[in-house]
């Protein structure tokens, strides 16, 4: 008999953003109640420079995290980023990356609802990534030999445009509300990454069917 099965990949709650300070001699960001817990993905805006050290449009990968603080890795659980000055002007901090990992081995008919909220201006990129191992791909780390997955390409159910799975589905200047079908033809998980963000929230609804 047939069911429908539904998971939430990501929700608002998980796409959280603060502002953060940067004592460079001891590489240590500062953000009250972060909320961030280590191999947590960030990307960082700054009102006018970041400190000396990072960039814009980059992920980093949280460790050493604490209540108040944390630091900053290139690679998930690598070493932390030498950073040499506190920059100029209001930093923040955006979570991003990948969302959860769903096993959809034996499931049909993969859809993938994305809403976004973002006051009109919502900004960031969707890509779906997909992976036929055994056990479930550390998403968040780069693609390799060891840990093996690929981006998927997606059709928009309304339009029938089909999006390149390393492209990804970019969204700016405005909210959007749409559906995706995904092939998971021999696919045994899949998410959804979220990179680039800087404005706006989102919920990510995968449904499935189960012969």
């Amino acid at each position: 008999m047939r069911s429908v099965k539904r998971y939430t990949i990501f929700d608002t709650t998980d796409f959280t953003k603060a502002a953060f300070t940067v004592t460079a001699a001891t590489n240590v960001c500062t953000s009250n109640g972060h909320g961030l817990s280590d191999g947590n993905c960030v990307e960082l805006k700054s009102a006018t420079t970041l400190p000396a050290g990072l960039s814009a449009a980059t992920p980093y990968y949280v460790i050493s995290a604490t209540t108040n603080t944390f630091k900053l890795s290139a690679t998930k659980g690598g070493d932390e980023i030498d950073i040499t000055d506190t920059g100029t002007g209001i930093h923040t901090w955006y979570k991003e990356g990948a969302g959860k990992s769903v096993n959809v081995t034996g499931l049909d008919y993969i859809t993938i609802g994305i809403d976004t909220d973002g006051g009109g201006d919502a900004a960031m990129t969707f890509k779906v990534a997909v992976s036929n191992s055994e056990t479930c791909p550390d998403f968040d780390k780069v693609q390799s030999v060891t840990n093996q997955y690929a981006y998927a390409a997606s059709n928009n159910v309304d339009s029938g445009d089909v999006v390149k799975g390393s492209t990804g589905v970019a969204v700016a200047g405005a909210d959007t509300n749409t559906m995706y079908s995904v092939n998971v033809d021999n696919v045994d998980w899949i998410t959804v990454k979220v990179s680039g963000r800087t404005e706006g929230e989102v919920k990510i609804i995968l449904t499935a069917i189960d012969e």
